[in-house]
């Protein structure tokens, strides 16, 4: 019968038989694979442990012989302390040393030195050392004196720096003018020649080269002596703060060579020495290396290694393969000698022990393995014993599998599956099972779909926050992908500011009530973003937990902020409008009104500087203003008057009659070079917007708005503007004929005034002169009444003359009709026969003016003539008037007592009228006066060009 189809009771006992055997065999393969893997391991770690301990051992071997190397070499310059020492104690005892030069000899070259033979030390005086010199012979005896201390110098030195390994060699001094000793005697001048150039270890060794004073090395030479390799401890000498010269302390090396053949840390191990040009010491390594470094680009980038780390901690190890075998390679810089010293060690010796270990591992693993086969064979001798009872139990598995199976799905886990192995009642029951798995899979995955594709956020927490799901849209708004957004922690992706709301909101579907709330959430990268949350209860797998609705709302936020500031600045705007109107209907001072508007504009547009322009005859009036730092205030207007008309945008805005809107008149070329010519703070304008003062068609005048900063205005700046520049010209125009309104009344009533006094006091006047002229024709000229009759004349003259020149001062129109030239006359004639004074016209032909710069002139006149009546003492009067280079030239001087030009004078408002008359015909004023000198008032204004229309 096939197994297949037989009971439930066999099928367990030939599973759980064939179960064990299959335990076995997997357990003697893993365990065999582990205690392979162990002596793998082991291997490896001994191995790596040994390496380890060598390079360890390589860098105490390199560091030690490096710092025993470097303390005998440095106490080395204890030596040329001493003799520096010894030579000031000598020459500050007191005590002298006598030369005699007599001893001397010559070499051929003409090097001196000392032939004595029992002499102490070796004398030499290269053929430039002048004797007659003074300093010379100071060097000389103060050099002397080392003759008393070379013996203790030499034997201390031996002592200290000999040691085992290093012998000293000689001692000598090389003087600052050219003169030397050497310790001891052997004759040092057969072998330095006459011509060696002392300038390059003097000035290595002196205060230019070496101002701290300290001992150098040089590296290690062949000694001219024939002693051997030896190296140079170059010690500064001075006297005081004076360079006095270099003791050098010669010191054979040759043992070095011996040591470092002596340094094996294995038996094919090796020292090595490199010097600071990069050569290597013969030492037994000798050849190998220099091979190794020609053909081994590894070995060769050690040794440029050893030479670039000289500090005194660079002590490194490497690994190398030298002649096929690796090797490590300990090398640490001298610092006192210069260049570097190695050692090196095959990594096979060094890992030699590991091969022991090995085999030990080895060993017992086989124990190991023989022992758990004999236990592996007894458990299964025990459960071929126990295979009936366990038939029993075996029954309950595939029951326990849809038990554990059952609670899986009511976990939530629909990936759940029941094996079939049966056609019996269990397996009918697990492919029952399985069915109903499918069904709630589909059921799950149509739920998913619906999940993910909606494009709302969607989230499922626990009711303590935690995500346990999220849909697509969710992970996507918040910029993590979905295993990022789910191990975030609670309320993590939410603002700061607004997790203690979102903890009430959880708390209040945790109470199971439905709710929403306005919050702020932050994405993967930091930035916040404005979110709708709406949440319910909801269970899932079994459990209570929060599902959410997340919504986008940020736009929404965003219109919602952009029109609640589009109102509030459409509601300023609509203010200041209103303001504006206000203040137009409130003043007729066009100063006050400019100062009012520019201030209320200011509130509504930024800006670091505004101006109105008027215009007024020939040129422009500048109202201007600036902003306080410290205020949405603006300064006092100041008022300008200028000649022509304005320029860059203003003029823009004047031409094409609609707003201006320059965001950086750098840009611009034309703008540029205007701008820098704008006087004052204005210049500074980088931005500027201009719109124009239009009334009835006519332009009078542009505002101006500048800021430092580029692109500070937009379009809906210059619709505001342009709205209040409209406004502020209604009130400017108003203004205005309100002033014309005034003249004209003042006007009429001059003319009622003159005609009165024309056809009343004028005639009555001509009537009494007419009256005493026909008295004298009859009394005779000889009658006594003559004289009174004259003198009644000459009183009727002089009242006729004066009334003639009020009646012109009240009724100036007459200017159109007979001239400035003539009003000039009368004022003379007027003056003149009033107050006694000789005035003397000299007036050229009417000039081509318009009528209102004639009135200027004429009034500047008049002023003029009445200072001098009153204040000058003046006894005559010149009154000039001519053309120019383009110029009419008004000028009245007297012969008074004159004053003071440039002073102050409060309460005086002549001067000042006389000066704003001019400003505003587009003239100025000239006063040249001083103490005992007399008084020229001089009023010029601009002649008109050929062909222009004086009425203008």
């Amino acid at each position: 019968m096939p197994l297949r189809s037989a009971g439930l009771g066999l099928k367990l006992n030939v599973a759980l038989l064939a179960f064990f055997l299959v335990l076995a065999a997997a357990t003697l393969g893993v365990v065999a694979y582990g205690f392979k893997r162990t002596q793998d391991n082991a291997t490896t770690r001994s191995n790596d442990a040994l390496e380890e301990l060598g390079k360890l051992a390589l860098y105490a071997v390199a560091g030690g012989t490096v710092e025993q190397g470097g303390v005998r070499f440095e106490s080395a310059s204890e030596v040329g302390q001493r003799a520096e020492r010894a030579m000031e104690a000598f020459r500050s005892s007191g005590a002298t040393s006598k030369f005699d030069f007599s001893n001397l000899a010559m070499t051929e070259d003409g090097l001196r030195y000392d032939a004595r033979p029992d002499r102490i030390s070796d004398f030499i005086a290269l053929p430039y050392a002048n004797f007659d010199d003074p300093a010379v012979q100071d060097e000389i005896k103060y050099v002397a004196a080392l003759d008393t201390v070379f013996d203790a110098l030499f034997e201390g030195f031996e002592d200290e720096v000999g040691g085992r390994n290093f012998d000293p060699n000689a001692i000598g001094f090389v003087g600052a003018q050219g003169t030397g000793r050497y310790y001891p005697p052997r004759g040092i001048h057969t072998v330095i020649p006459a011509d060696l150039d002392l300038t390059n270890l003097l000035e290595r060794a002196g205060p230019s080269g070496n101002p701290t004073r300290r001992t150098t090395w040089t590296r290690p030479y062949e000694d001219s002596i024939g002693q051997g390799l030896v190296v140079t401890a170059e010690t500064p000498i001075y006297e005081g703060d004076t360079f006095r010269g270099v003791i050098q302390v010669d010191l054979l090396i040759t043992k070095l060579i011996d040591e470092i053949n002596g340094i094996k840390p294995t038996p094919g191990g090796f020292a090595f020495y490199v010097d600071v040009d990069g050569a290597v010491m013969h030492t037994d390594a000798f050849d190998m290396l220099t091979a190794e470094a020609t053909t081994n680009a590894s070995f060769a980038a050690i040794l440029d290694r050893m030479l670039t780390d000289t500090s005194e901690s660079g002590i490194a190890v490497d690994s190398v393969q030298l002649n096929g075998e690796e090797f490590f390679i300990a090398h640490a810089a001298m610092p006192s000698l210069g260049g570097s010293f190695g050692v090196a060690a095959p990594v096979s010796e060094i890992t030699a022990e590991a091969a022991a270990i090995t085999r030990g591992i080895d060993r017992e693993a086989n124990r190991t393995l023989l022992a758990m086969s004999a236990a592996l064979g007894a458990l299964f001798l025990a459960t071929l014993a126990g295979a009936g009872y366990l038939n029993r139990r075996v029954v309950l598995n595939p029951i326990g599998a849809l038990l554990q199976g059952t609670r899986a799905v009511g976990a939530g886990d629909l990936t759940t599956r029941v094996e079939v192995q049966s056609r019996d009642e269990l397996g009918d029951l697990a492919s029952g099972f399985n069915s109903m798995v499918d069904d709630l899979s589909e059921i799950e995955r149509r739920y998913q779909r619906v999940f993910e594709s909606t494009s709302d956020g969607l989230t499922i927490s626990r009711l303590d926050g935690t995500l346990v799901e999220a849909n697509a849209a969710a992970c996507a708004m918040h910029g993590y992908t979905k295993e990022e957004f789910l191990n975030l922690p609670s309320g993590g992706h939410v603002h700061p500011d607004f997790r203690e709301r979102r903890m009430r909101f959880q708390e209040t579907v945790r109470a199971g009530q439905a709710t929403s709330v306005r919050a702020v959430d932050i994405r993967k990268d930091g930035s916040s973003f404005d979110v709708d949350v709406r949440g319910v209860p909801f269970e899932y797998r079994g459990e209570p937990h929060v599902l959410t609705v997340l919504r986008d709302v940020t736009a929404e936020v965003r219109q919602e902020q952009t029109l609640e500031e589009r109102v509030e600045e459409r509601t300023r705007e609509l203010q200041l409008l209103l303001d504006v109107s206000q203040n137009v209907a409130s003043t007729l001072d066009i100063e006050r009104l400019a100062t009012r508007i520019l201030e209320q504009l200011r509130a509504a547009i930024a800006f670091d500087g505004a101006a109105v322009l008027l215009v007024e005859g020939v040129g422009i009036r500048i109202l201007e203003a600036y902003g306080r730092p410290d205020s949405d205030d603006i300064e006092e207007v100041e008022a300008r008057w200028f000649a022509g008309p304005p320029g860059g945008p203003g003029r823009l805005a004047m031409e094409r009659r609609r707003p201006i809107v320059v965001p950086d008149v750098r840009q611009d070329e034309a703008l540029a070079a205007w701008a820098r010519e704008v006087p004052g703070r204005a210049a500074t304008g980088r931005s500027w917007l201009s719109a124009p003062l239009v009334v009835q068609d006519r332009v009078l005048g542009v505002l101006n708005l500048w800021s430092s900063t580029p692109g500070a205005f937009e379009q809906r700046h210059a619709d505001l503007a342009s709205s209040v520049a409209n406004q502020a010209a209604v009130a400017v125009e108003n203004a205005r004929l309100f002033q014309q309104a005034s003249v004209v009344a003042a006007v009429e009533e001059r003319q009622r005034l003159a005609r009165e006094l024309h056809d009343s006091v004028s005639q009555a006047l001509y009537g009494i002169a007419l009256g005493a002229q026909t008295a004298k024709q009859l009394a005779g000229d000889d009658s006594k009444a003559a004289q009174p009759i004259d003198y009644v004349l000459s009183l009727a003259d002089t009242g006729l003359a004066e009334m003639r020149a009020l009646i012109f001062e009240l009724r100036p129109e007459s200017l159109a009709t007979e001239g400035l030239v003539s009003a000039l006359e009368k004022q003379a004639a007027a003056t003149s026969a009033r107050y006694g004074l000789r005035v003397r016209p000299s007036l050229s032909a009417e000039p081509d003016l318009p009528l209102a710069t004639k009135e200027a002139l004429y009034r500047v006149a008049q002023e003029a003539l009445h200072n001098a009546v009153k204040h000058a003492q003046c006894t005559a009067v010149t009154i000039r008037l001519g053309e120019a280079e383009g110029t009419i030239r008004l000028e009245i001087a007297d012969d008074g007592v004159g004053f003071d030009a440039s002073g102050d004078f409060p309460g005086h408002l002549g001067l000042r009228s006389m000066a704003e008359r001019l400003e505003a015909a587009g003239g100025m004023l000239t006063i040249d006066s001083a103490h005992g000198k007399g008084t020229r008032v001089i009023a010029s204004v601009p002649a008109p060009p050929t062909g222009s229309d004086p009425r203008e």
